[in-house]
């Protein structure tokens, strides 16, 4: 398909998008404070941050975490647990979950993200804090 530019979409190596809002919060570092609720064991995955890294082989690798966008506070963890195969392993901790949630509402928390690990393979706890 030939786009207003003469272009054909195999012609791309790469394509983004970003609104204005959402690109400035993340380069001033501003913007509404996000809670995170995840797998109990994985509240530290964001500051560890691993894959957000500039230069994945140096032998010396300089700290990157993304936290300001939800720094230690705003985040809880819940017991649950989905395999990658996408049974279920540990059932959702509802009590633990509205706890989790309500924790985070008195912090100050003003929208929560729900990131369970391999929901991909079975999203049934995610739908389930969702609900």
């Amino acid at each position: 398909m030939k786009s207003d530019w003469a272009l054909n979409a195999t012609d791309l190596e790469k394509f983004a998008h970003g609104t204005t809002i959402a690109t400035n919060a993340v380069l001033e570092r501003k913007g509404a404070a996000i809670g995170i609720i995840t797998t109990k064991g994985f509240r530290d995955v964001l500051e560890i941050g691993r894959q957000s890294r500039r230069q994945m082989y140096d032998v010396v690798l300089e700290p990157q975490p993304l936290v300001f966008l939800a720094p230690r506070r705003f985040r809880q963890e819940v017991s649950e647990r989905v395999a990658p195969s996408g049974e279920i392993l540990t059932a959702l901790d509802e009590a633990d979950l509205r706890n989790a949630a309500d924790k985070l509402v008195q912090s100050g928390a003003r929208s929560i993200a729900v990131v369970f690990l391999f929901a991909f393979a079975n999203p049934a706890h995610e739908q389930r804090a969702k609900g």
